[in-house]
C-alpha cells in the first residue's frame, strides 16, 4: 500500500492528536527522556498500525523526512 509522505504524516498526526492528546505528549516525553538517558543523538518511537510500523514520535538530530514514515512489519505469526 503505497501512500505519499504527506499522507503518512497526516495519518500519524491523526493517531497522536485525536481525542487522546495525552498519547502524543506521552510519546514525545518518552523519546526526549529516552534520548537523554542513553545520551543518543536521536531517538524514534514506532507504533504498529495495521501491518506496518509507523514513526509516531522523534527527538534529536533527524532528517525531517523521518517524521511519519511507515515500514512493513517484519513479524509473522
Amino acid at each position: 500500500m503505497a501512500t505519499s509522505l504527506t499522507d503518512q504524516r497526516a495519518a500519524i498526526k491523526q493517531i497522536t492528536a485525536t481525542e487522546d492528546t495525552e498519547l502524543g505528549r506521552g510519546l514525545d516525553a518518552i523519546v526526549e527522556r529516552g534520548r537523554a538517558l542513553v545520551s543518543a543523538r536521536a531517538m524514534v518511537v514506532l507504533i504498529l498500525v495495521g501491518d506496518e510500523l509507523a514513526v509516531a514520535a522523534t527527538a534529536g538530530e533527524l532528517d525531517a523526512e523521518v517524521d511519519g514514515l511507515r515500514f512493513p512489519s517484519a513479524s509473522r505469526v
